[in-house]
């Protein structure tokens, strides 16, 4: 038992920093993409929340193109998932340069290779993504992660009213 323990903490950190790795390269592609341009220039101008958002939270928006990835996500899956909570993740904290800012990022958990972010411009500070603005615009980031490389494979414009 105590080795079981021994090779979990072992390979813990090594899991984590390989997440973190993917969510910066992620952020890298959010920061420089013409959706972050329209809110502003400031490259330093974000916040990453410390939620890690549930994958059918975000995954939703995206059926068509999850198909095409070999994941299925289904409508029983989305409607049940929709009330687990977001697990809280303070080394997604690291990827940020200033405290508070009104420009959010959500990342969501991988699955099969997938991600997803969500930037939002939001004037309360250290919003929980359930409670998130619910006006004006937002941008969806859809990710792959093939072997390390992480590719951005669609950006969907979402309006709140």
């Amino acid at each position: 038992m105590k080795n079981v323990i021994t090779l979990c903490y072992l390979i813990l950190p090594f899991v984590i920093s390989e997440q973190m790795v993917q969510y910066k390269d992620a952020l890298e592609i959010i920061i420089n993409s013409n959706e972050y341009s329209s809110y502003t220039s400031n490259p330093r101008k974000y916040h990453v929340s410390d939620e890690l958002i549930v994958f059918s939270k975000m995954g939703k928006m995206f059926k068509e193109q999850l198909s095409e990835n070999d994941i299925e996500l289904s409508d029983y899956d989305i409607v049940n998932n929709d009330k687990k909570k977001n697990t809280i993740d303070k080394t997604l904290l690291d990827l940020n340069k200033k405290k508070c800012a009104k420009l959010k990022i959500y990342f969501t958990e991988e699955q099969g290779g997938i991600f997803f972010a969500e930037l939002i411009k939001e004037k309360k500070r250290n919003v929980n993504y359930d409670n998130r603005t619910h006006f004006g615009i937002s941008y969806m980031y859809m990710f792959k992660n093939n072997q390390g490389k992480i590719k951005l494979l669609k950006v969907q414009k979402i309006n709140y009213n």
